[in-house]
């Protein structure tokens, strides 16, 4: 009956240390879920920060050609514009002799 007890006693702590080293492992998977959590975030606030940094130099590069363009409109303008007036001044002048 010792012998039965023993093996019983010896069975119950192999399990109670499987136990104990499922614990410790589910622990330490907790503790590096934390930490991939930790890194995540410091991850996220960084793409954060260089996202809005591109969206900026989008947005200014985009206002850039804006201007380019807009400068080069007023430009065509201003010629046909002088152009114009050239033409008419010289209709008026040509009646006029």
């Amino acid at each position: 009956m010792d012998n039965k007890v023993e093996k019983e006693l010896a069975g119950a702590q192999d399990d109670l240390k499987e136990a104990i080293h499922a614990e410790k492992e589910r622990g330490a998977s907790a503790s590096e879920l934390k930490q991939q959590s930790i890194d995540l975030e410091g991850s996220l606030t960084d793409f954060e920060k260089e996202s809005a940094a591109a969206k900026n130099r989008i947005w200014w590069k985009s206002a850039k050609w804006m201007l380019i363009a807009g400068i080069f409109v007023s430009l065509i303008l201003l010629c046909l514009f002088c152009y114009i007036y050239v033409k008419l001044r010289q209709l008026k002048h040509s009646m006029g002799s």
